[in-house]
């Protein structure tokens, strides 16, 4: 085994991936928001104001979400619409375009995602990517992915730490456009 390898360790030891979907007899009366690829943006979560009930979705509407959830669309993953899922108290889905990644107890929710955000879980995403007009992953692919390997109380450290530098540069970036319309 190499240092590299050892350094790493399966995405499936920190997450389960697609924990949830809703079952085929679900009732069409069911209302959630729902979230689709649109809604992520430069790892944000734009989340839907309005309630859709599950018969006026779209049918790729499957996939149940969680607060401290971790989504990762699976189509276009270039386009990095990758988020951390900090949800009010509703129900949400989301689309099957998306891997939905649940951490697990030993598990940091924000370090996974900074790490599928990194250099090296791109290149791995890139090697399993297949189409050209509509490249894509799958679930499967998600599940094989390798993470840095460090203790919770370091991934934490981390995922507090990213997450702080995150808030202060949306912050800046509301402030910078605030003084552009004044």
């Amino acid at each position: 085994m190499s240092k590299k390898q050892e350094s790493q360790c399966p995405l499936t030891q920190l997450a389960t991936v697609d924990p949830e979907s809703l079952p085929s007899g679900t009732s069409q009366d069911l209302t959630f928001k729902y979230i689709d690829i649109s809604a992520v943006l430069n790892g944000r979560l734009l989340i839907p104001n309005e309630e859709t009930p599950l018969r006026d979705a779209p049918s790729r509407a499957r996939r149940i979400l969680r607060n401290g959830d971790v989504i990762i669309s699976t189509v276009r993953p270039n386009l990095k619409a990758f988020a951390y899922c900090e949800l009010p108290d509703s129900d949400f889905v989301a689309s099957t375009g998306f891997s939905i990644l649940r951490a697990k107890e030993n598990a940091d929710a924000r370090f996974i995602l900074y790490a599928l955000l990194s250099d090296d879980v791109t290149k791995q995403i890139n090697q399993l990517v297949v189409g050209s007009n509509y490249p894509a992953i799958n679930s499967s692919d998600v599940k094989r992915l390798l993470l840095p390997k460090f203790s919770p109380k370091k991934q934490r450290k981390i995922g507090t730490i990213l997450s702080t530098i995150d808030r202060a540069i949306a912050h800046t970036e509301a402030l910078i456009e605030k003084y552009h319309q004044i």
